[in-house]
């Protein structure tokens, strides 16, 4: 049974410890468990209330030699200190703490807290408008969906109100005059820490300066400051490292998220698996997955995620009239070019690839996997293209792999591709497209559109690429639910269930709002109603928050069967979920298939082409020159790559092809499909 009582000291022990150059200002006023040996402590001076645990049993030392746990040449004040502990050389002090068990403490300057403080919760964050207009109060635990709706919900005043009453409330829960080390920490080398909560298994070695900040970290997913880092007005989460210099200000850092090499942010939120290294971030909005790691990329007033900045990234979030008032949304999965630069306010669409200069305030949200590009000052879309591009294939297999948190996970990512969210915007962007070319292009061949030019061909091009990735949507759906029902008839009779549902006029023809929560992508309806529940009562704390996200979540693959069979519903009428229909959608989606699977082939070999050996073996002629080049890059065939896209093109033929034949056979015997080429 744990030990938790306490008893003053004896007579002995005070001399005992007096011998070994200790002091206290009262020694009534230190108390210690039951087996505590004096021996273990020397060089200490005690003031106000003490606890101390019981010592003695071998612990390493930062520099790898053994010693025994117990307290030496330290200054504690109204501290609590738990079993197995280590601390030693505490030149400044620790005042005010609660240390729990195993905790090493070593070559410090001073750990303490100067009066009521709630360790960094509730702190006003100015994300997107430096200003404050869109400001999220953090808190430890925060998801990436209650930053989402806290910042983008100001349409909804009453809600936006609640939402900052539900991180008020769970600052002042955490309001606090003592601060406290969880069990297992470490702290080396650090100079001050003040008012900051330090989480279990915490590793924190050569810190400059923590103030006013919450540590969460645990023994699965330990988090972990290091050398030269600078925090202020924090929460860093579980699992997350802050390293090598980085400079941090009024900031949260997500789950498994790297913030290092002399970074430096302000105003930021950064959510789980965010990597940011040598560059600047100022009022940044980073869902998950979004990197950057050039020293020249600056990211200001911009909501990212799943997104990779290039060297020299830049954007501007003001015009030098009303301050620094605008923001920019860059949707899940694009990326920038080296030196790309972005006037706010802006909208990108999803998977897309800015580069060049673009002083437009351009809106390609309704073209997805596009690129955008700058000519002669103008900026150029071309839609679609990034579907026939290995490198969309290769980052949407990455993210679920490079997961890195562990135990409770507070940001819900769907990783679905390409999904209800991304598949309507699709259709948008299919649907202005059909629109423009039905008009006259200008002079020059290009359709104005929102900011930008589209050149006819290229708007042709993105039609068809569009048409392509929706045929090939229907069918990878009716694949994969064949696949779960295991059958012919379960599977026939779950689409008859989802068609007896729906309407003509079900989804608004198929298109029904989507929206992307900064990583849960969600029904609209659904974003909506969770807005309406706040508003009403029913969702009264951050709590009721979460747990409805999670619902949002879990009802995912509901809600995009039944908008999928609403698409369906648009395109093939109720015959497309009789097994004619279900034949004419594997017709198309083999079609499709294989064409995408080999544009992207097509866009991999590339870069095992000659024009790539252009800087291999130099001063030895074309024929040395290519030779050491496929030595060193290897063959395309062979590629991890190549096989990656063989395996999942070559499995998904082989799935659509049992639907197909189960479908043929069951037609034959009922004598429904009708002839078809």
């Amino acid at each position: 049974m744990k030990n938790d009582r306490y008893r003053s000291l004896s007579e002995d022990e005070i001399v005992l410890l007096r011998s070994n150059g200790c002091s206290a200002e009262d020694w009534g006023d230190v108390l210690v468990k039951d087996g505590f040996n004096a021996e273990h402590i020397s060089g200490c001076r005690f003031s106000g209330h003490i606890r101390i645990g019981i010592f003695g049993n071998p612990v390493v030392s930062a520099c790898g030699g053994k010693r025994r746990s117990g307290i030496y040449d330290a200054v504690l004040h109204d501290v609590s200190v738990g079993d197995g502990c280590f601390i030693e050389n505490i030149r400044g002090g620790i005042s005010s703490y609660d240390i729990g068990e195993n905790v090493r403490i070593s070559d410090i300057g001073r750990i303490y807290v100067d009066g009521e403080t709630s360790f960094g919760n509730g702190h006003e964050v100015n994300v997107l408008d430096e200003t404050g207009s869109r400001s999220v109060r953090i808190f430890s635990g925060m998801s990436a969906q209650y930053a989402y709706v806290a910042a983008m919900c100001r349409f909804r005043p009453a809600a936006a109100g609640k939402i900052e009453e539900f991180a008020l409330a769970v600052a002042e829960k955490a309001r606090s005059r003592r601060g406290m080390i969880g069990s297992g920490a470490t702290i080396t080398g650090a100079g001050l820490i003040r008012n900051v909560k330090i989480g279990e298994h915490a590793v924190i070695e050569g810190c400059a300066v923590l103030e006013n900040g919450t540590i969460d970290s645990s023994r699965e997913s330990a988090a972990y400051v290091g050398h030269g880092v600078i925090c202020r007005d924090f929460i860093i989460s579980s699992g997350a490292r802050v390293y090598d210099g980085a400079s941090v200000s009024g900031c949260f850092i997500g789950q498994a998220s790297h913030v290092g090499k002399g970074f430096s942010a302000t105003d930021s939120l950064f959510f789980s698996n965010v990597q940011m290294e040598n560059g600047e971030a100022c009022s940044v909005f980073a869902g998950p997955f979004t990197v950057s790691h050039h020293k020249s990329t600056l990211l200001i007033g911009g909501m990212f995620s799943f997104m990779n900045a290039g060297s020299g990234t830049n954007q501007s979030n003001h015009m030098y009239k009303s301050g620094p008032v605008h923001h920019g949304l860059v949707e899940r999965g694009s990326k920038t070019g080296s030196g790309s630069y972005m006037m706010f306010p802006a909208h990108v669409g999803a998977f897309s690839f800015v580069s060049g200069h673009h002083s437009l305030h351009i809106d390609s949200s309704d073209f997805p996997f596009s690129y955008v590009i700058e000519k002669n000052g103008a900026t150029l879309l071309l839609p679609a293209v990034n579907l026939k591009t290995a490198g969309t294939f290769r980052d949407v297999s990455k993210w679920p792999a490079r997961d890195k948190r562990t135990g409770l996970r507070t940001d819900r990512i769907i990783y679905d591709f390409p999904g209800p969210y991304l598949v309507r915007k699709m259709l948008s962007g299919r649907k202005i497209l059909e629109d423009l070319l039905h008009g006259p292009a200008d002079m020059s061949g290009n359709y104005a559109c929102k900011g930008m030019l589209i050149p006819e061909r290229a708007a042709s091009k993105g039609l068809a690429l569009y048409g392509m990735a929706i045929d090939k949507f229907l069918g990878d759906s009716l694949i994969k639910w064949f696949a779960a029902a295991g059958c012919l008839k379960g599977f026939m009779e779950e689409l008859s269930n989802s068609a007896g549902s729906l309407s003509e006029d079900d989804f608004s023809g198929g298109i029904a709002g989507w929206t992307d929560l900064a990583g849960l992508a969600a029904p609209v309806a659904e974003a909506d109603g969770l807005l309406d529940r706040i508003e009403n009562g029913d969702i009264s704390s951050v709590g009721d928050l979460e747990n409805r996200f999670s619902e949002i979540a879990g009802n995912y693959d509901k809600d995009a069967r039944m908008w999928t069979c609403g698409l369906i519903m648009r395109f093939y009428g109720k015959e497309g979920f009789s097994y004619k229909g279900i034949m004419e959608i594997i017709g198309k989606w083999k079609e499709a298939a294989r064409s995408l699977f080999m544009m992207v082939m097509d866009d991999s070999k590339k870069e095992y082409s000659g024009e790539f050996a252009v800087s291999a073996c130099p001063d030895r002629g074309d024929e040395v020159r290519n030779a050491d080049f496929r030595q060193a890059r290897g063959d395309f065939d062979s590629s991890s790559l190549a096989e990656s896209l063989k395996s999942s093109f070559g499995q998904a033929l082989a799935d659509g092809e049992a639907l197909e034949s189960a479908v043929a056979e069951a037609c034959r015997e009922a004598g429904a499909c009708g002839n078809r080429k």
